[in-house]
């Protein structure tokens, strides 16, 4: 067994990843169930949409309910949006809570989170804004600060078994590579669509929003 290997370590069990996976995939339930037969201006749906009057969701009007620069995480465009964020949290987190345990994980992915709202609050003060894509950012740096701080000890004997091969170096590089071209594929598609729409609506990472609306609220 490879150092890289032995390091990982079931003891204590990986608790934060799973647990704020369930509650973001909970909350997106819960808001389903209770938009199902709401005719909203918004269209939240199961596949699109997301609940504007929502509580948790960041405001940029609204910016004195300091919580809302982090539960914003809570709220996903679509289902799609939910699915691929907590597969980027399952693949990435649960490896590094393995070795750096919970307590570490759990605050790189928190501040990840209120780094990504603060920072739009100020570079893009009119957008709303949701999803975990700050705390996804957090972990793809994380695990890419872990593979280059120890990439002699993941690549020792990385061809001698299979899984060698799979927790050396190279493949976690080529993982981290495909998840974050796939995220910022993602956003980039909406960044390129703010400037393709009317100036009546306002446009952040998977919002669509009318201008006129969120000055309603």
């Amino acid at each position: 067994m490879t150092p890289s290997i032995s390091a990982y370590d079931c003891r204590p069990p990986p608790i934060f990843i799973p647990l704020i996976t369930i509650a973001e995939i909970a909350v997106f339930i819960y808001y389903v169930v209770t938009y199902r037969n709401k005719s909203d201006s918004n269209d939240f749906k199961v596949s699109s949409g997301f609940p504007i009057d929502s509580i948790l969701i960041y405001n940029p009007t609204k910016r004195h309910e300091l919580w809302r620069f982090l539960t914003y995480m809570f709220i996903h465009y679509g289902y799609k949006h939910l699915v691929f964020n907590c597969l980027v949290q399952i693949v990435l987190g649960l490896l590094l809570e393995l070795v750096h345990k919970f307590w570490r994980v759990g605050l790189v992915y928190l501040l990840g989170v209120i780094s990504g709202s603060l920072a739009s609050s100020v570079t893009d003060s009119f957008s709303l804004m949701c999803g975990a894509s700050g705390g996804c950012y957090a972990l793809i740096g994380a695990h890419l600060a872990t593979v280059i701080m120890n990439w002699d000890i993941m690549q020792e004997g990385w061809l001698n078994n299979p899984l060698n091969f799979i927790s050396s170096g190279v493949v976690r590089s080529i993982l981290i590579i495909v998840l974050d071209r796939r995220v910022l594929s993602v956003e980039y598609s909406f960044f390129i669509k703010r400037f393709l729409i009317s100036k009546e609506f306002i446009q952040y990472s998977y919002l669509r929003v009318n201008k006129k609306h969120i000055q309603r609220r």
